[in-house]
Parts: structure tokens; sequence; C-alpha cells
């Protein structure tokens, strides 16, 4: 018995993981650049960047991501072994 395409979780849940990493990047770059110093003409874009804003809005939304990642490669396990117990029958 063939299983939906559709019923898979361990897509869904890749989705997520690929939107909250995006996001996560997203709001660190915008997180480095609301709060750079004014000193940008003297030092260069780079230098006035605030990394450590960045990073703090950064890593909680990465390590959710790769978390989630974690829990797709379970679901992914589960699916195969629902599919060979249905092969079986």
């Amino acid at each position: 018995m063939k299983i939906n395409r559709y019923r898979y979780r361990s897509d869904n849940i890749i989705t997520f993981a690929w939107v909250s990493i995006i996001a996560g990047v997203m709001l660190g770059i915008f997180a480095g650049m609301i709060t750079f110093s004014t000193e940008y003409t003297t030092h260069g874009i780079i230098e006035s960047f605030n990394w450590t804003n960045a990073l703090i809005a950064f890593i909680p939304l990465f390590a959710v991501g790769m978390l989630l990642f974690g829990l797709a490669q379970f679901s992914i396990m589960i699916e195969e072994l629902n599919r060979n117990e249905d092969d079986e029958e």
C-alpha cells in the first residue's frame, strides 16, 4: 500500500527549518544594520556593523532550525519503518 506524499511530515518539518534559518539570517542582518555605530564613514560599513546584536538575533533561530532538521530525520526514519510495514502486508 502506497502512502500519499502529502502525508509526509518530514517535508513540512524541513520547510519550517529552512524558513526559521532564513528568517534568522534576515533578522540578524536587520538587527546588525539598525544598531551600527555612527562612525561608518571613517571605519567602513563592515567595522561599524553590530555583530553582537546580529548574532544574538541569529543564533536562536538557527538553533531552532537545526533542531527541526533533527526532528525531520527522525520523522523520515519513522516514515521508512511505516512504509516497510505496509509493504510486508
